[in-house]
């Protein structure tokens, strides 16, 4: 082979080699003014419990996932979850208690604990009628 016919079949080389392949190219640069949003990563939030008890007949749950408040309560008795993640608030309390407020139909649930670690579960029904379950940590 020649040196023409060799320098000419390394261009042709080259050529193919830098040539794209249909589809092989990467994506599509935007054009024009595009603002560019952050991406969210689809990550559950940290969930924290917060005060957790359980008194003869029940079991307390309360946590935080972000900067909301939830309760979950477990009926032992029944064998049955009363309240499963339901939004629950810091209501205000004194400086030596902590109470947390659950309000899912027509019953409001506190959950309190004390700065000596007792704790106390109060259900009050639509009827005004109340009971108060405690036990100690």
């Amino acid at each position: 082979m020649n040196s023409v016919a060799r320098y000419s079949l390394l261009l042709t080389s080259l050529l193919v080699l830098a040539t794209p392949v249909l589809g092989a190219t990467g994506p599509a640069l935007p054009s024009g003014d595009v603002s560019q949003e952050p991406v969210q990563l689809a990550q559950e939030a940290i969930t924290e419990t917060v005060l957790f008890f359980e008194t003869d007949s029940r079991a307390v749950r309360i946590f935080r996932r972000g900067s909301d408040l939830f309760m979950n309560l477990y009926n032992k008795t029944t064998d049955r979850v009363e309240v499963r993640n339901t939004p629950a608030e810091l209501v205000p309390s004194t400086e030596d208690r902590t109470v947390y407020k659950n309000s899912l139909g027509e019953a409001e649930r506190f959950a309190r604990i004390t700065v000596l670690n007792e704790t106390e579960l109060e259900i009050r029904g639509a009827n005004g009628a109340s009971g108060a379950e405690g036990a100690r940590l």
